[in-house]
C-alpha cells in the first residue's frame, strides 16, 4: 500500500515523500500514525550521516509514534481499533533508519504496546524517549535521600529529571540554554550552578557531547575514607554520542564513582512508562511541543535546542 514518510534523501536533506509499505502477514499489524516524536540529538546526527550503523540514504527517520491500528495479520485480527505505542515501520520500499516517522507502519504484533485509559495518542508518541530514560533510572536505582544531577535537558534528560523526581529522589538539573533552563523551572525541577561540586550520589549525563562527562563526574561526592562501607557515588551515562565520549579516569578513581551506561529501553519499559504516564506521575507538557504537520520537518530539525520545549511531534492525521 502507499503511504507516506518523512525521508532523508542525502546530508541535510529531509522531507515527506510517498513509500510503499506491505500489508500484515501473521502476527502482524498495520497501525495508521496519529503522532510521532522527534529526538532532535539522535535524528540530527542520522541526517547529518553521523550516526554509526545507520542505513545509506534514501531512509525513512524516527523512532517513537503511536496511533490505531487499522488492519492485522493472522493471530492480531482482534486487536484492530487497539490505540498503541509503536516504533516505527518494520519495512518499506526504502531503508528504514527505526522508520518512525510514517503516517503507516507494518510491525509485529508484539512490538506494538497497547495504550492504557488516559493516555493520549501525542504523549505516547514520546514513550520511547520515555523508556529510554527510565532504563537508566533502573540501572541507577535511586534511594529517596539521594541528590541527582541531570546534565543536558533535552528530552532524554528532561525525563530522566521526571523519573527521578517521582523516584523521590531530590533532583537538580543543568542546561547551557536558557529556554530550557525556563522549562525546568516550570516543571518544579531546581537549577544548580554548574561549577557545584561533590554533592551528588547520581549524575546523569544526557548531553550528547563527549567532552561533557568531564565536568559531570565534578558533581559527583567522594567515597569517604571513614572506615565505613559506603557505596559510591553513579555516573549515568544516558548521551547518545557522535563519537567515542571522554572518561576522566582520575575524576572516576579519587571519587569512587561507578560508571553506567544503559542499553536503549526494552518493550518492558515502555509499558511501564505508559503505565506511569497513566497514573500521572510523570507529563509530557513541558517535554513535548506541537510541531505541526511532518512538512515542518526541515524547519524543525535546523530548530533544534532553540524550541522552547524538549522536543516536539508531528501530526499525521486531520
Amino acid at each position: 500500500m502507499q503511504t507516506r514518510a518523512l525521508v532523508a534523501s542525502a546530508p541535510g536533506v529531509v522531507g515527506v515523500r510517498p513509500v510503499e509499505i506491505d500489508l500484515p502477514g501473521p502476527g502482524e499489524v498495520l497501525v495508521e500514525i496519529a503522532y510521532s516524536c522527534m529526538s532532535p540529538g539522535t535524528e540530527n546526527r542520522v541526517l547529518s550521516g553521523k550516526q554509526a550503523g545507520a542505513p545509506q540514504f534514501p531512509f525513512i527517520v524516527g523512532y517513537s509514534a503511536a496511533g490505531v491500528i487499522v488492519a492485522a495479520g493472522a493471530g492480531q485480527e482482534d486487536r484492530i481499533g487497539e490505540r498503541v505505542f509503536c516504533p516505527g515501520t518494520s519495512r518499506a520500499d526504502i531503508e528504514c533508519c527505526w522508520g518512525g516517522h510514517s503516517a503507516h507502519a507494518v510491525l509485529p504484533g508484539r512490538r506494538a504496546i497497547t495504550l492504557p485509559e488516559g493516555v493520549s495518542l501525542r504523549d505516547a508518541s514520546a514513550a520511547k524517549l520515555a523508556a529510554i530514560a527510565y532504563q537508566g533510572l533502573k540501572l541507577a536505582r535511586p534511594l529517596p535521600h539521594e541528590r541527582v544531577v541531570v546534565i543536558g535537558m533535552g528530552p532524554i534528560g528532561f525525563f530522566s529529571a521526571l523519573h527521578f523526581r517521582a523516584a523521590g529522589a531530590d533532583v537538580y538539573v543543568v542546561d547551557l540554554m536558557e529556554n530550557r533552563r525556563a522549562a525546568a523551572l516550570a516543571a518544579g525541577l531546581e537549577l544548580v550552578d554548574p561549577s557545584r561540586e561533590g554533592f551528588a550520589d547520581i549524575v546523569v549525563d544526557a548531553t550528547g557531547a563527549p567532552g561533557a562527562l568531564v565536568s559531570a563526574v565534578r558533581f559527583a561526592r567522594p567515597a569517604p575514607w571513614d572506615g565505613l562501607d559506603h557505596a559510591g557515588a553513579r555516573l549515568v551515562i544516558q548521551g547518545s554520542y557522535a563519537a567515542p565520549p571522554l572518561l576522566p579516569y582520575d575524576e572516576i578513581f579519587a571519587r569512587e564513582v561507578r560508571v553506567l551506561v544503559p542499553r536503549d529501553n526494552s518493550l518492558a519499559d515502555i509499558a511501564d512508562v505508559l503505565d506511569l504516564m497513566a497514573r500521572q506521575r510523570i507529563s509530557c507538557q513541558l517535554v513535548l511541543g506541537d510541531f505541526g504537520a511532518p512538512e515542518n520537518a526541515a524547519e524543525c530539525y535546523a530548530m533544534g535546542t532553540k524550541s522552547a520545549s524538549a522536543t516536539g511531534c508531528f501530526r499525521w492525521t486531520p
